[in-house]
């Protein structure tokens, strides 16, 4: 079954692209629309526009040369896992362009297409919801609306949202099924993740060396201990936007609102269970480094960006040195279990704020830190100059 939430299916999907050196100077240069600005962009200017239960998404971007090039490489790696309604209809305007603009075509796109006289497709999932007559069904689909449009929104379109959820599910007296609803909804203690997000910060701006930044991240902190917790992510978010950190949040980088509030609380249903935990734990901790070594670049990267959902798809050599790794990590009975004194605790943001400004030592462990992965495929350069 083919779902949207959580594919990554051109490259404005790609966290691993859109965070690359190389990409950043052709956004820079004008050579990309910057991802914030993709929605000003028109229906033409894509192959595809997926209208399903949760919204519509327009992929492989086609408005000039460039971003052909690029969304045919993207194409020629997923066509295989697109439905063939998708398949066709993004193939077929894709072939067209890569024709008009005098490209090579990829393998994928060899091939004949039928004709499409737009380049709408509808697609309904397995799991989509209609009649809705309960107000448990009415949770359940904004759930599901919310992890289809999770990477398409930025962290106060999370929190919005996630806090909507929350509150209806409250009121209808039902738990809410997915981690990153829970995640993102404000609360008044600080979790688990809390000290990591800052010692990322931290760590990053002693190695840039900017002393007006340093400065103001020291009295940031000082402000962060008097201020209530819901506040918090908000007044660092701020920060970051300064500090050029909030572009990284799909590369490594904890944002606030999760850092400050995620790994709280227990979802309903099997979703929060030790495997899961131990995965999460793989994926941001010293068992990247593991899998990157073992795996190679593309699976790798596609294990960390979502080892829950890669680790079923893995071939059985591959999941059994995943669960050797996994052997090696200490059983977390709950969300609190390892956390350092003061976590979890509306009164722990002065020892955790302590801690993280005067010790950088799990700055290796941090996700900013993992190995460089600036290069997702192959060379940005180099697919365009194949293209073009």
């Amino acid at each position: 079954m083919f779902k949207l939430a959580a594919a990554i299916i051109d490259f404005y999907d790609d966290p691993e692209f859109l965070a690359n050196a190389e990409v950043q100077e052709l956004i820079k240069a004008a050579a990309f629309v910057p991802p914030d600005r993709v929605h000003e962009l028109k229906d033409k200017d894509f192959a595809v526009k997926i209208a399903t239960d949760a919204g519509v998404h327009r992929k492989f971007p086609i408005l000039d040369a460039r971003s052909t090039a690029m969304s045919g490489y993207y194409f020629d790696k997923v066509a295989e896992g697109l439905p063939e309604p998708i398949r066709n209809v993004a193939g077929f305007f894709l072939k067209e362009a890569h024709q008009a603009f005098g490209l090579e075509l990829p393998a994928s796109l060899q091939k004949e297409f039928p004709e499409a006289s737009r380049n709408a497709v509808e697609w309904h999932s397995e799991t989509s919801i209609v009649g809705v007559t309960s107000a448990g069904a009415v949770v359940k689909l904004a759930e599901q609306v919310f992890m289809d449009n999770i990477n398409s929104m930025d962290v106060l379109e999370k929190v919005a949202k996630a806090n909507e959820i929350s509150e209806s599910a409250r009121m209808a007296g039902i738990e809410i099924f997915e981690r990153e609803i829970l995640d993102y909804t404000p609360k008044s203690e600080i979790g688990p993740h809390f000290q990591d997000m800052l010692v990322q910060r931290e760590t990053l701006i002693k190695a840039g060396g900017d002393v007006l930044l340093k400065t103001a991240w020291d009295g940031l902190l000082e402000t962060i201990v008097q201020t209530p917790v819901k506040e918090v992510p908000f007044l660092i978010h701020q920060f970051d936007k300064v500090a050029g950190f909030e572009m990284r949040y799909n590369a490594g980088i904890i944002d606030p609102y999760l850092g400050t509030w995620g790994g709280l609380g227990k979802v309903a249903g099997p979703h929060e269970d030790i495997m899961r935990y131990k995965l999460e734990t793989l994926a941001r901790g010293n068992g990247s480094d593991a899998i990157l070594a073992t795996f190679g670049e593309g699976l790798a990267s596609k294990f960390l960006r979502d080892p829950v959902g890669t680790y079923p798809t893995l071939r059985p050599a591959e999941r059994k040195f995943v669960d050797m790794l996994m052997d090696k990590v200490p059983t977390k009975k709950d969300p609190m279990s390892d956390a350092k004194p003061g976590k979890g605790k509306k009164d722990g943001k002065k020892e955790c704020v302590g801690e993280a400004a005067d010790d950088v030592r799990h700055e290796q462990d941090s996700p900013s830190k993992r190995p460089d992965r600036s290069a997702p495929y192959k060379s940005v350069w180099a697919v365009l100059e194949e293209g073009l």
